[in-house]
């Protein structure tokens, strides 16, 4: 349990950490990609908008602009690319680091993942913790939370679609896990170092002694074994039931609403 702020400052931080590896990992991948010789100008020209974009391009395999005509548009294409198609890791990573630059893909692509990252960014919109349920009598309440590690943040949401200014929030709620934040952190650095070895490669004319690299197949198991984070959305608000209450059905409802509010059932608007 963190009590002290530093701590879930810093279970916070791992996270963020995590979200710029993420936006960075992509972000010099599909440049290296699009703009090879010009790297530096790429990696400033995208935005957040433009990186889903070809995210779901790529997981959709629908072309986009690549200087590459040997590479096709999606993720086994692209890394084997970025690694010369060299056989130089067993099927087992490979298949592996495939799957999780699919998953992180999608989980960078997903709305929710954005809105944390956004929220985490500007320290004010995010709490750190998950959900958290009481259920019982005060005297014997039973407890329920979604984890040790989370976030909480608000999302905006519509009340009317004919006016843009009607709006309301709700909650999201996060949680994540920091052991496989951790891996995941170490398996983006290894990948953007190969992206950079590919890069000093195919753009300096002199030979050059490039390294590659990936993890060890015992670190990768582990990895597999570590949970999903999964995001939860949706609205929590305290209410309580009487332990007398009774279910009724809508034309009790409607008869007791005639009766308190008479009013409101004139001719004109007879039901």
């Amino acid at each position: 349990e963190f009590k002290r702020k530093k701590d879930k400052d810093f279970a916070i931080s791992i996270r963020l950490l995590h979200s710029h590896c993420l936006e960075h990992f992509f972000s010099i991948l599909f440049a290296s990609m699009q703009g090879y010789d010009a790297i530096n100008v790429w990696l400033l020209l995208y935005t957040p908008k433009d990186l889903r974009e070809l995210i779901r391009k790529t997981q959709s395999e629908i072309p986009f602009f690549r200087k590459f005509s040997d590479v096709k548009p999606n993720w086994e294409s692209i890394l084997n690319k970025i690694h010369f198609g060299l056989d130089f890791f067993n099927s087992f990573s490979k298949e592996v680091i495939l799957k999780t630059v699919i998953e992180l893909a999608d989980r960078f692509n997903s709305e929710t993942y954005f809105l944390e990252y956004n929220s985490i960014k500007h320290s004010l919109r995010n709490k750190f913790g998950s959900f958290q349920i009481e259920i019982g009598p005060l005297e014997n309440k039973v407890k329920i939370n979604g984890g040790d590690y989370g976030s909480t943040f608000r999302k905006i949401e519509r009340l009317s679609k004919n006016n843009k200014y009607h709006l309301s929030t709700s909650k999201i709620f996060s949680q994540w896990n920091p052991d496989r934040l951790f891996s995941e952190i170490q398996i983006l650095s290894l990948l953007i170092s190969n992206i950079k070895s590919f890069l000093i490669a195919i753009n300096c004319k002199e030979p050059h002694k490039i390294e590659f690299k990936l993890p060890k197949t015992e670190f990768l198991k582990d990895y597999q074994n570590l949970p999903d984070p999964e995001l939860i959305s949706g609205k929590l608000e305290r209410w309580s039931i009487s332990p007398n209450y009774k279910l009724i059905d809508k034309n009790e409802l409607l008869k007791i609403i005639q009766e308190e509010f008479p009013g409101l059932f004139k001719q004109e608007y007879d039901i």
